[in-house]
Formats: C-alpha cells, sequence, structure tokens
C-alpha cells in the first residue's frame, strides 16, 4: 500500500507522510499530527468486542454523518499487542471487507470473527476497526477496543517442584525417577471450569506413570489445584531442555449460557542436566584454586574448599551454603589450591592456603588462624603437606615466586626446619612435590623454576641439587612415580617436552608435543605391568603415555582447546577403567577412558574457560562421583549418575589433598609372572626376600598387593614368622 522509500516511515492519517530522520522527530511528527487532529470525519463509529469459546467477535456499527468525498471503500479489522509504552505495537491480525456506505444517515453492523492464538497476551490486545479509502489511502475513521475477557476462560499450569528424585536435589539427571509437582489455577473473571482433564506427554526419552489426570471438582474463579505424576528418565537421553505438554481441557458456560469446551496446551521445559543441588555456585571472582574436598569438622559431611582472586578462602557445604566462619578473607588474590591435613596431629583436620599477599595461613575448621608465616615472598604455588623431620608432626613446603625465591619448609608453629628456608633464588609459581627419594622414611622436595628453567631436588636437610635445566620455563609442578621396581619423575615445559628421570637425575625419556605444555602430568596404574601417564599441551591434545614414553593406544586425543589446568582420574562408571577428566579454555569438560574411548554425556559445555583442575568425590555419600572445578567465576558442581570409585585414582588436582604431586603405584615391571616368595621379583631367592619379607610381617599394612601376595609362602592365608621360615629353607636348600 505504502511504497516505503526511507526509514523510519511513518503515515499520519494515511496520507500524511515523514519518511527518514534521526535523533529527535518530536516536532516534525507534531506538526503532522496537528494537521489531521481537528478534522472532522464523515463518519462514527461504535465498537462491541466479546469472547466466545475460542474466538474474538468484533462487532462495528458504523454511520455516515457527513458527505463522503472519496471511493473506493474498506473497513478494516485489526487487533494490536502492546509491547511497549515508550515504543511501538503490533499487529496480530488483518482483516478486510468492503464498505460500500455513503449516504448520510446509512449505517451498517459490520461483524468480524478470529480464532484467539493460545500465545496471544490478550489483556495487552487492542481491536481497532478503521474505514479507509483505497483511492488515497485517507483513513476516514477509527476505533480502538481493549477486549473484554469476561467471556473467557483463563487457566494457566505451572512445574511448581520436583520431588522424589534419586538423590532427593530436586535436578533431573539422567536415569532418575522422579516426582513433578504442578498447580493449576483459574484466573477467569467469571468464568469456572467443570470436568477438566489434564493429558501430559513427551516426545523425549522419559516415561510418564500418570498420562491423564481427571480434576472431578470445579475449579472455581481464583481457585488453584495441585496434582502431580511421576516419571521415570531414561539414562541416554541427551541433556539439554526438554519439553512436557499439557494439554487442559475443560467444560464451561459462558456470561450468555452458552456451552463451550476449552483446550490449551501448556509446554513446560524441563532441564535434564548433570548438576549437583544449587550448583554451579557463583562467586563473582575468578577461581584458579582447585577445590578441596574432605568432611572437614569431623560431622560425616564433606565440605568443599577453594579460593578465589578477590583473596577469599570459601568453605561450601554440598549445597553451596557458606560453613561458619567462612569465608576467610586474605589480603590479596588466592591463586594456590588448598591443603588440608591433621598438621598438628590434634585430630583436627587444618587448611593451608597461599595468597599473593606473601602470607602463608593456616586456619582450623571454623576459620580462625591457627598461624600466619610471612614469607616476604609472592605466594602463588599451591603448598605441600609432608613429612620432612622426624616428629609426628606434618611439616608445609612452599615455594615462593621472586628472582631471589626459597623453598620454605615450617613446622605448624611456624618454625622453620633446619636447612630451611632453601635459597635457590628462582621464581616457582607451582607446587613442588614431595616423595622420599633415598629411602629415609622422610619426605625429598622437588621443585620445577621458571627463571633459570631448573629441576631442582633438595633434600630433607635442606640440601640442593640441580638435576635438570630446561631451555624454556617449567610452569607445572613435578609429578612423581614411585614403585617398588621403577621410580620416575615427570615434568612438563614450555619447550613443549616432557621429561621423565629417575631419582637420580638420570634421564629416562623426552616425550615431544606441538606446543608448550604447562599443565602437570596425572597418573595412573592401567594393569600390572603399564603406568598411564596423561596431560594436557596448548595444542589442544590430551596425551596419553606410558611409563616408557610411549603413545598408549588411542591416544593423543584433541579436544579443540587449550589447556590452562591439569587432568584428574577416576573410576565414574565402576567399571574398573579409569577416566580422565579434563578441560580446556573453551570451556569443554571432556572425559576419556584409558583406552582413549569418550564417556557417556561428555563434553559437557560451560559459557567460559574451565579454570581449576577438577575434584571428583562422592560429595552427597549415595555411591555416583560428583565432579567440582573453577569455571572463571563459580564453581561447578556435577553429579555424575553412575556408581563411581575414586580409590588410589590422581582424583585431586597434585594427588590428593596433601598437593604432594606423589603417585604410589603397583606396577610390578618385568614382574609379570611372579614367583612366591621373589619378593623384589628380580628372579632369585636370597636374603633381600627374607629383608622385605621380616618388613612385612612387621608392618603388613605398608607392603603392597604383589608383595602380599609374594609373602604367604605356606598358603595358610597369613603372613608370619612361619613364611619367614619357609622362605630361609628355600634360601638353604633350593
Amino acid at each position: 500500500m505504502y511504497e516505503v522509500s526511507g526509514l523510519p516511515h511513518v503515515e499520519f492519517g494515511g496520507y500524511i507522510e515523514s519518511v527518514g530522520g534521526g535523533g529527535n522527530m518530536y516536532n516534525t511528527y507534531l506538526s503532522r499530527y496537528n494537521q489531521i487532529i481537528n478534522l472532522d470525519s464523515p463518519l462514527s463509529i461504535t465498537q462491541n468486542v466479546n469472547i466466545a469459546g475460542n474466538n474474538i467477535i468484533m462487532q462495528a456499527e458504523v454511520e455516515v454523518t457527513e458527505s463522503i468525498t472519496t471511493s473506493n471503500h474498506q473497513i478494516i479489522f485489526l487487533t494490536s499487542h502492546k509491547h511497549s509504552d515508550e515504543y511501538f505495537c503490533s499487529v496480530g491480525s488483518y482483516t478486510q471487507q468492503s464498505f460500500d456506505l455513503s449516504e448520510i444517515g446509512q449505517q451498517q453492523v459490520f461483524e468480524n470473527i478470529i480464532e484467539i492464538d493460545e500465545n496471544w497476551d490478550l489483556e495487552n490486545m487492542d481491536v481497532v476497526v478503521l474505514v479507509q479509502s483505497m483511492q488515497n489511502n485517507r483513513i476516514l475513521q477509527a476505533s480502538s477496543s481493549d477486549i473484554s475477557l469476561d467471556n473467557l476462560l483463563m487457566l494457566n499450569t505451572n512445574l511448581v517442584s520436583i520431588e522424589n528424585d534419586d538423590d532427593f536435589d530436586g535436578n533431573l539427571n539422567p536415569g532418575e525417577n522422579a516426582t513433578l509437582n504442578f498447580s493449576l489455577e483459574n484466573n477467569s473473571i467469571l468464568l469456572n471450569a467443570e470436568n477438566t482433564t489434564i493429558t501430559i506427554s513427551t516426545e523425549d526419552n522419559f516415561q510418564i506413570e500418570s498420562s491423564q489426570i481427571l480434576i472431578e471438582n470445579d475449579i472455581n474463579i481464583g481457585d488453584l489445584v495441585n496434582f502431580s505424576t511421576n516419571i521415570q528418565i531414561s539414562e541416554d537421553i541427551p541433556l539439554g531442555n526438554v519439553t512436557l505438554n499439557l494439554l487442559v481441557q475443560s467444560n464451561y458456560t459462558d456470561t450468555f449460557g452458552d456451552s463451550y469446551v476449552y483446550e490449551v496446551n501448556f509446554p513446560i521445559v524441563l532441564n535434564i542436566n548433570l548438576y549437583q543441588k544449587n550448583w554451579p555456585l557463583s562467586i563473582g571472582s575468578q577461581i584458579v584454586s582447585s577445590p578441596a574436598i574432605v568432611d572437614l569438622n569431623n560431622d560425616g559431611n564433606k565440605e568443599i574448599i577453594f579460593g578465589d582472586y578477590n583473596g577469599l578462602l570459601h568453605v561450601v557445604d554440598k549445597d553451596g551454603n557458606n560453613i561458619e566462619g567462612f569465608p576467610f578473607e586474605a589480603n590479596d588474590d588466592i591463586w594456590s589450591s588448598p591443603a588440608v591435613g591433621d598438621i598438628d596431629n590434634d585430630g583436627q583436620q587444618e587448611i593451608v592456603i597461599s595468597s599473593k599477599d606473601k602470607r602463608l595461613y593456616i586456619l582450623d575448621s571454623y576459620g580462625e588462624i591457627e598461624l600466619i608465616y610471612n614469607a616476604n615472598q609472592f605466594l602463588m604455588a599451591t603448598p605441600v603437606i609432608c613429612q620432612i623431620d622426624q616428629d609426628p608432626e606434618f611439616e608445609i613446603v612452599i615455594s615462593g615466586y621472586t628472582s631471589t625465591g626459597d623453598v620454605f619448609a615450617i613446622n605448624h608453629d611456624g618454625t622453620d626446619l633446619p636447612g630451611f628456608p632453601a635459597s635457590i633464588n628462582e621464581k616457582v609459581i607451582s607446587g613442588v612435590a614431595s616423595v622420599d627419594m633415598n629411602n629415609n622414611g622422610l619426605d625429598d622436595i622437588l621443585v620445577a623454576t621458571e627463571t633459570q628453567n631448573m629441576l631442582i631436588k633438595i633434600i630433607d636437610d635442606g640440601s640442593i641439587d640441580t638435576l635438570f635445566v630446561a631451555q624454556e620455563k617449567f610452569k607445572s609442578s613435578p609429578t612423581v612415580i614411585k614403585n617398588d621396581f621403577e621410580n620416575l619423575i615427570l615434568v612438563t615445559n614450555k619447550d613443549y617436552n616432557l621429561y621423565a628421570f629417575d631419582f637420580d637425575g638420570n634421564l629416562k625419556f623426552i616425550y615431544s608435543t606441538q606446543y608448550e605444555i604447562i599443565s602437570s602430568a596425572v597418573i595412573v596404574d592401567i594393569d600390572s605391568e603399564k603406568i598411564g601417564i596423561f596431560f594436557g599441551a596448548q595444542d589442544g591434545y590430551l596425551y596419553g603415555i606410558d611409563q616408557n614414553g610411549d603413545d598408549l593406544q588411542g591416544w593423543p586425543i584433541n579436544i579443540g582447546g587449550q589447556f590452562s589446568t591439569s587432568p584428574s582420574i577416576a573410576d565414574l562408571n565402576y567399571d574398573g577403567i579409569p577416566e580422565i577428566i579434563c578441560g580446556n579454555t573453551n570451556g569443554d569438560l571432556y572425559s576419556f577412558d584409558v583406552n582413549g574411548n569418550q564417556t557417556n554425556f561428555f563434553p559437557l559445555e560451560f559459557s567460559s574457560g574451565i579454570t581449576s583442575s577438577p575434584s571428583i568425590v562422592d560429595i552427597d555419600n549415595d555411591g555416583d562421583l560428583d565432579i567440582f572445578l573453577g569455571v572463571t567465576d563459580m564453581i561447578v558442581g556435577i553429579d555424575y549418575k553412575d556408581q563411581g570409585d575414586i580409590t588410589n585414582y590422581w582424583n585431586f588436582f597434585r594427588g590428593n589433598i596433601f598437593r604432594n604431586g606423589t603417585y604410589l603405584s603397583n606396577y610390578t615391571g618385568s614382574c609379570s609372572n611372579p614367583e612366591q616368595g621373589d619378593l623384589n621379583c628380580d628372579g632369585y631367592y636370597d636374603v633381600t626376600d627374607i629383608i622385605i619379607l621380616v618388613n612385612v610381617v612387621l608392618d603388613i599394612e605398608e607392603a603392597d598387593s604383589f608383595v602380599i601376595w609374594a609373602s604367604d609362602l605356606n598358603y595358610d592365608g597369613q603372613i608370619n614368622v612361619l613364611d619367614i621360615i619357609f622362605l630361609r629353607n628355600v634360601i638353604l636348600y633350593d
């Protein structure tokens, strides 16, 4: 009708136009409006708008009051929907009819019926009637009226709650059963609903126990009734939103005494997810701290402990609620992950955390400060709890991030151990590893540095030995494999390589990638003969190699994004085949088993990058495993619904809540077909085997499974002095 030549395009009275413009057009539009506002119309229009059943009945009584000077007229019925008081209305329906009145005094009632669209908001809609000349587009008269809702039955249903789901957290997870509770309310002005039936259906993968529900009593004006149904969700249902359709049908009688059937479909959107209740938990500050999860106050419930860039140490319960006394406020960013342990041997757990404020904090389970240690150096790394001296209490090791950096080893009371601080004059951004390398029963320390790119061994007495100097910076922490048959130090470097050394610093192998590596290696026993070593690189690949530096079958795997964190390991589905869980900077969380097979429901996608390593526990003691990790400024809690296992798995950043980076392997090396009695698996029966056997008898808990098996020489199910005598006789008389 209107040939639009520019925008905006406004028509006043259908024939006075304003095309284009910018800025404040008020004065321009006002002048156009004033041209027509006082003009007389040759017509009068009286409107009557009613609802009958599911239809809007529009009636317009039109009378000619003055001579009409134009020809070719149409009467137009339209509905308009108000979107905003400040901006515009949109047209919901548009109908033209012939208009032939021309003589003064002529009148006629015009009628138009349209079906109500269930998506319309009738309370914000008007019915507009206008008569327009198609000759020159001039509007002769117009009238508008709102829509009376007296004859409209208005029922509204909502999902009220989710109950009785398998883990009682109100989230719908794959494989769960749950009860859905709904409300149905009569919002009508004058009408009651009778014989109401709700039919529930879905095209998605879950079963509905009660698919049709009859409400026998009338639902009177303003009444609200509740109804429920049970559902069973398929284990292989895709994650995300699914739609449940509720078809509501009711009988009613309108104000004119006519009977109708009301029918409307309510789509109810359900979210199928792997979240824990109240998770993700928004913090409002960057999180790179990997959570420690432990029963902090010995009440039978685990707590989640992590720091943020605002300098706050958070301790929350499984539902995300703050524990009394927390958050604790340090004076600067917390980059480190918290270490947790009974440091002073008093039966109570302590939290150890470091901050960029150059201080190391020891807190009790109520957030009270037990110790503040001022290192006078930036502390970016994760502290380590270990055993360096002969006393029964634990010690804490932390490295400084300055060009004159030290490695600090302190007692729980803040006193320095003899030989410490160890001056290495190096920046260290990552945590140390602790392990007994000289078999004296005390932990030694491994440090990877930034300044001179050194791998340093510090013996428990504080003596320093440089094992290796790389070409680029070490941005990750060393990882240690300790085993009766083979010990390895693993450390990744920005020169694209992973290096493997023995405890004497001898290079065992180098594994090369396509780009820088800043994530630490994680370890798992694949079987008695093979150790799996996994790490991510900035080339977007997750690597899996064995203890010899050879690719595992099915590895490496491209996950399409860089790594700023380290993987974690658990058996998510309790099939005896562990999974490697890792995230990238694109916000994708992946899980693969050690054979390279992607885990069901993964990858999980988040709106921002993954910023901390996953922590994997059974937070709610329901048998399945839960994954917690930082995603930019929030902690995500994922409830993986299969029964799982974390026994002897690298399920925390740095391997455990002590953060020592050491994995005690059950790998038996070349001893794939061991002989009972050959406890060191060297192929001989000798006094060395007797020594090992004596130690087993004295302290059986310290032995690995292979040694225990090899120790029962008389097959009586016990390991005792009789086995020692038996082995002596074997050596003497073999």
